[in-house]
């Protein structure tokens, strides 16, 4: 499974969501999935870092970079090839 596809199950699973996995085909940001408060946003960050074994630094803590799932899907996988170098 590609990194987007796991960054949009885990939105599933950690906002608690009742959805199928056809249901998040073409999905790109957090907001077509569901309403995110500030809450929700940091069930899906704190997710996000134990799936992928990250943690994103304080300043990426925004909304709009944290819902844009392509961007972050990016930035994940930056992350994790930056691990496999050290």
């Amino acid at each position: 499974m590609d990194i987007l596809n796991r960054l949009r199950a885990i939105s599933v699973e950690s906002l608690q969501l009742n959805l199928l996995e056809d249901e998040l085909r073409g999905v790109t940001r957090l907001s077509e999935i569901a309403g995110v408060d500030s809450m929700a946003a940091l069930a899906f960050v704190a997710a996000v870092e134990k799936e992928f074994h990250i943690v994103i630094e304080p300043e990426r803590l925004e909304l709009d970079f944290i819902e844009d799932l392509p961007r972050l899907a990016a930035y994940v996988e930056a992350r994790g090839e930056a691990r496999y170098k050290e």
